[in-house]
């Protein structure tokens, strides 16, 4: 993020293994590429693809 740290929440509904790599592929992606590339860059139906 481009404000500091990034970090997951997830609620009662989300504490299954599918969300959780879900969530962690965005935090990836973030990690490799960046916010701004990411946001800017990579097609949404890519990033929301991801497992």
């Amino acid at each position: 993020m481009p404000w500091g740290a990034s970090y997951l929440i997830l609620g009662p509904d989300g504490n299954n293994t599918d969300v959780i790599a879900h969530e962690l592929c965005h935090d990836e992606l973030f990690a490799r590429l960046g916010w701004w590339r990411v946001k800017r860059q990579i097609p949404q139906w890519f990033n929301e693809g991801l497992p």
